[in-house]
């Protein structure tokens, strides 16, 4: 897949920590319709991808479409990045506190927690 970007050409947000139990994602701050592509990136530059179509500004990640397993605690932290189908070439950018982003470190971490889902927001 050519269209990847290395890691090092991100200016990352740090996402909170997040619950190896949960079952999704929630991303907002996105057009609804259009298509994103959304590739999780391991700390082996391994690579995996969703594509979800917005509804209502937002994506649902379903992170069971992931490799079992992939996101545990263990597993260090993973760079997100979010492509809109029609440009697979650049990186969308979010902004937080007044500062674009272009890609977003998850960290997983033990738990309990019942929790389905944490907004990237």
């Amino acid at each position: 897949m050519s269209y990847l970007l290395k890691q090092d050409t991100c200016n990352c947000y740090n996402a909170v920590p997040m619950s190896q139990c949960l079952q999704e994602i929630k991303i907002n701050q996105l057009t609804t319709g259009v298509n994103y592509l959304f590739e999780i990136w391991d700390k082996f530059d391994s690579v995996e991808t969703i594509i979800d179509t917005a509804v209502l500004n937002e994506c649902t990640l379903d992170l069971s479409e992931l490799t079992p397993s992939l996101l545990n605690s263990n597993a260090g932290e993973f760079v997100l990045k979010i492509y809109d189908t029609t440009d697979l070439e650049t990186p969308i950018e979010l902004t937080f506190n007044s500062i674009e982003y272009n890609c977003f470190i998850l960290t997983f971490v033990q738990s309990n927690s019942n929790a389905t889902y944490e907004y990237l927001r």
